[in-house]
């Protein structure tokens, strides 16, 4: 308990200096997060190990099956440079370059206003390996996996023998069967992060609610503030975890188990700070024209639309074909009441988080089948409150019914992924950014150019795809400037690289002996002609 309430008031404290003196304490701050993440990102390890040799000895294969077979959707394919995103290759980069700065802007922003500390994660990969697409994918990736992995952990704990395991491996099988979890899965960008740290916060308090510990507590106080600190919709989650901890610390006290009263106001204080402080810099919230339409969109409809989706069967479906009418027949009977006070909140913030996650335009005013994808973190909380139902009002302790049913759940689910799977993949075809793009890469890589020296490239082409290059060069090279569809010819400092389909700029020689001279850039549907080690007009 001393290490709890040591770690609970150096974090609150550190944090709330961090804002309001960021010149002294802004450093310190961002490395005692950072440890105490590298220490929580242990024990999940641990917690994760410990529900896998639990499954072995048990001689129960179906979760490791399941826990494999999201390891190879996310991760097929994901070194190939048509997975790069511009956001997040942008979101990373944000994250080097405040490595890179004093307080790491720690309490600051970076990607379009969110929260600068969640793209710490995003870069740890970049840190460990250097840049490259496989690098940016699985700063991604990661976290999402670890995200699944405590929440395995913290359903297997719920139920004795086998029958915490069938449930947590129907759990994460039905997820898949969403066509939203699965393409925003291997999108890698930020629209996944509010899954998996909705899976992480919720697994930790799956296992802490089994077993209270300090370790445990810690766990929660930290995956609590990273709710409350990163992508919009995360806050949702931050929100119905504050009230969880609290009507358990409230009833801890009702009991006068004092010990267990310390440790919820120890996470519930921990979380509380992270995530409200990180209100006074972040921009992404709390903004008029961000607070209702602005296009003049009928929003009554929208929300028509979009529970439409939320509610249809299909593949196209929000819950997927396979979990569609437990989870809407769950959200009914809990919404009236019928299923107790703590699942009639349940289905209250699920319906509200899905509404505004429709209704709140955000940057991009979308239509309601895409804006659907920002509420996919309430998919896992309510099938794990869906698995919990059945089992304790319709299997009781009969292992065999439990089996059966988990069974079916997996190889529908498997069968319903594969044929998403297949329309994800075609989704996301390579095209003469992708091509460009690596050329580009492979070229100033060939000339040994250092990464964090000044880099030019002057591309002049009608090809509108090739117009958001620096969001996606910027995470190679800092430095980076990019002249696209240009007039004029490319002025810059250090190398400098040309690609052209007219002709233009290329009648001067290359003046870097390095190079030997203009080259064809061929790629599916057209070519150019390159000039590498290009020398700029003189200003």
């Amino acid at each position: 308990m001393k290490w709890l309430l040591f770690l609970a008031v150096t974090s609150v404290l550190l944090e709330v200096l961090a804002y309001t003196r960021p010149e002294g304490f802004e450093a310190i701050a961002a490395v005692w997060w950072v440890t105490v993440g590298a220490g929580v990102v242990g024990l999940s390890l641990v917690e994760i190990g410990k529900a896998l040799i639990t499954d072995a000895r048990q001689k129960f294969v179906l979760g490791f099956v399941v826990l494999a077979g999201w390891v190879i959707m996310v991760s097929f394919g994901s070194s190939q440079w048509v997975m790069m995103g511009g956001e997040s290759a942008q979101q990373a980069a944000d994250a080097l370059a405040a490595f890179k700065k004093p307080g790491w802007e720690y309490t600051g922003t970076a990607f379009l206003g969110y929260p600068m500390r969640q793209y710490y994660l995003a870069a740890v990969p970049t840190l460990a390996g250097g840049r490259s697409v496989t690098a940016l994918t699985w700063g991604y990736i990661t976290p999402l996996l670890l995200g699944l992995g405590v929440g395995y952990a913290g359903i297997r704990q719920l139920m004795p023998e086998k029958k915490g395991g069938y449930l947590a491996a129907a759990v994460l099988a039905g997820m898949t069967s969403s066509i939203y979890v699965l393409k925003y899965s291997r999108m890698y960008e930020q629209a996944i992060f509010p899954l998996a740290f909705t899976l992480l916060a919720g697994g930790w308090w799956l296992i802490f609610g089994k077993k209270p510990t300090w370790k445990g507590a810690i766990a929660l106080m930290w995956s609590g503030g990273l709710l409350g600190t990163s992508y919009t919709p995360t806050l949702a989650g931050w929100g119905l975890m504050l009230a969880t901890v609290g009507g358990w610390s409230a009833l801890q006290g009702r009991k006068k188990n004092w010990r267990y009263l310390a440790m919820g106001v120890a996470i519930f204080t921990g979380a509380a700070v992270n995530g409200g402080l990180a209100m006074r810099t972040r921009s992404d919230i709390f903004k008029p024209d961000r607070m209702e339409w602005t296009g003049g969109t009928d929003s009554g409809r929208v929300l028509v639309d979009g529970f439409y989706r939320f509610a249809q069967t299909g593949y196209g479906s929000f819950w997927g074909p396979v979990m569609v009418v437990p989870a809407v027949a769950f959200l009914g009977l809990a919404g009236t009441g019928f299923l107790g006070g703590g699942m009639w909140v349940l289905a209250v913030w699920a319906i509200a988080a899905v509404g505004l996650a429709l209704y709140l335009p955000g940057y991009a005013d979308p239509p309601a089948d895409f804006s659907l994808h920002r509420a996919i973190f309430v998919i896992p909380v309510v099938l794990g409150a869906v698995a919990w139902q059945i089992y304790r009002r319709s299997f009781g302790k009969d292992e065999k019914w439990v089996a059966l049913v988990a069974t079916a759940v997996v190889l529908a689910a498997a069968v319903v992924t594969g044929k998403n799977f297949g329309a994800v993949i075609a989704e996301r075809q390579p095209g003469p950014r992708t091509y460009l793009l690596q050329d580009m890469r492979e070229t100033a890589q060939a000339l040994r150019w250092p990464e964090d020296q000044p880099i030019t490239y002057g591309v002049f082409s009608s090809e509108t795809d090739f117009l958001p290059m620096k969001d996606y060069l910027r995470y190679f090279y800092p430095w980076v400037a990019t002249w696209i569809n240009t007039v004029e010819c490319p002025r810059g400092t250090g190398l400098v690289i040309i690609y052209s389909q007219t002709g233009k700029c290329l009648d001067r020689s290359a003046g870097d002996a390095k190079v030997a001279g203009a080259t064809v850039f061929a790629y599916p549907g057209g070519e150019m002609t390159r000039v590498a080690g290009y020398q700029p007009i003189a200003r």
